[in-house]
């Protein structure tokens, strides 16, 4: 069997959401360099279609990127708990 020399992109998106999701709270500047990565890679290949940030009920008791209030205001906690499309 040869060696696999491409990857999908979308494989890549989809680890990264993972990393942005359920990694240590400790790795933000590890999800700050992946998110840069990862959005230019995007871009670059024509599959940027966006981001959201994730919510609190999304990161398993971790940090989380954004709540809303009761006038439907976000307040942004962790930018870098984000989840691209």
């Amino acid at each position: 069997m040869s060696k696999r020399k491409t990857i999908e992109v979308e494989a890549i998106k989809d680890q990264a959401n993972k990393v942005f999701r359920d990694s240590a709270d400790e790795y933000k500047t590890g999800r700050a360099a992946t998110q840069t990565f990862v959005e230019d890679l995007l871009m670059k290949t024509g599959n940027y279609k966006g981001f959201r940030y994730l919510t609190k009920g999304e990161t398993a008791g971790k940090s989380f990127g954004i709540t809303f209030d009761e006038t439907n205001t976000p307040t942004y906690n962790d930018q870098t708990r984000v989840s691209f499309y």
